[in-house]
């Protein structure tokens, strides 16, 4: 140990975004020495004393960055070195254990200004504590609530329904001559347009010296109206049905559903509910996209209501301790479209011929 005239003086240290504090210090000729409690506490570093302020242990930027400070083996080991300490490094004096300025800097990447006049120190470290993390983080907390995930437009363009309004035609004409004399030709036209507010479409086809039968004709009337909860879409004409059997022939009739002619986004609400260490900050991740932000009680309890949408989701969270710690948990939530939300009841009706057979469906 370094026996050498010092000292014992209250510094005052300035950090942002922390302010000024004072801390218990020593003045060994021109050697600047901090309380390693005091500092480290101060920077809300967590240290934990063994043996009579001999030895420090703790962890710097998280709970993995662990350091530890021996006083009587004259090392520090950090960042999986060993670093050796000289008698002039540091200082025990009765109840705490000061170490040189230069020694924060060299190893911790905490540089220090110090001025003797005024004897006052300004720290601008070298590394991202967790307070400054801690800060950014605050930062952004704060602007959670001023989101604004609401779409909104200058202007809504409805759609207009006509009685009659003859939309596009199309044809081709497909043929095969073979040298043997074999052919095959083919004929077919498409249309399409509006009629009494709705949808209509046909396809006629002819194959040359083949019969024109129905089952090879296609038409229909589409009615689609999102805004009337009981009847969403009308559809009469050729339709396609789901059958428990095999139909090798188009089905002509009527499809009623109150099912909307969009693709369903939005399925409800989900709330995760679970235990981490008490006083934690935990932040909520949907799709990699910060939505929210709590603190856990006193018994570690948080929660969150997750909006989830149809297909797949992925919620991740992120917990914050107060010395830095982090910790991080993903879960992938899958919602079948086939599922419907509380409250919701879907229905589709289908009746008809099928083709060719006389067979009611």
């Amino acid at each position: 140990m370094q026996h050498m005239e010092c000292d014992e003086v209250p510094i005052s240290l300035h950090f942002e975004p922390m302010g000024t504090t004072e801390l218990a210090s020593m003045i060994c000729g021109d050697n600047l020495y901090f309380s390693v409690t005091e500092l480290f506490g101060f920077l809300r570093i967590h240290t934990t004393t063994i043996d009579k302020f001999n030895s420090q242990q703790g962890f710097i930027r998280n709970q993995d960055d662990i350091f530890t400070l021996d006083v009587d083996k004259r090392t520090i080991y950090y960042n999986s070195q060993e670093i050796r300490l000289e008698d002039s490094d540091f200082v025990i004096n009765g109840d705490g254990m000061y170490v040189r300025d230069t020694i924060f800097n060299q190893v911790f990447g905490l540089r220090t200004t110090f001025d003797f006049r005024s004897l006052s120190a300004i720290l601008v470290p070298e590394i991202e504590l967790p307070v400054l993390k801690e800060a950014k983080r605050a930062k952004i907390w704060g602007s959670l609530g001023s989101r604004d995930f609401n779409m909104r437009v200058d202007t809504l363009v409805t759609r207009k329904r006509s009685l009659f309004d003859f939309g596009t035609a199309i044809w081709d004409v497909f043929t095969t001559q073979r040298s043997d004399g074999v052919t095959y030709n083919r004929i077919g036209t498409g249309f399409g347009g509006m009629l009494l507010g709705g949808e209509f479409r046909g396809r006629f086809n002819y194959e040359v010296d083949q019969p024109i039968e129905p089952r090879n004709q296609l038409y229909s009337w589409r009615l689609v109206n999102n805004e009337n909860k009981y009847i969403r879409q009308l559809t009469l004409g050729k339709i396609g049905v789901p059958s428990k059997v095999s139909l090798f022939s188009p089905v002509t009739g009527l499809h009623i559903t109150n099912a909307p002619s969009f693709r369903k986004k939005t399925f409800g609400v989900h709330t995760i509910s679970d235990y981490t260490k008490p006083g934690w900050m935990v932040e909520l991740y949907i799709n990699e996209v910060l939505v929210d932000v709590t603190k856990a009680d006193l018994t570690g309890l948080y929660r969150f209501e997750v909006p989830l949408v149809y297909g797949s989701t992925t919620v991740g969270l992120r917990f914050y301790g107060p010395f830095g710690e982090e910790e991080s948990s993903i879960q992938q939530i899958t919602v079948p479209f086939s599922l419907q939300q509380k409250g919701r009841l879907e229905y589709s009706l289908n009746a008809g011929f099928v083709d060719g057979t006389g067979d009611i469906y």
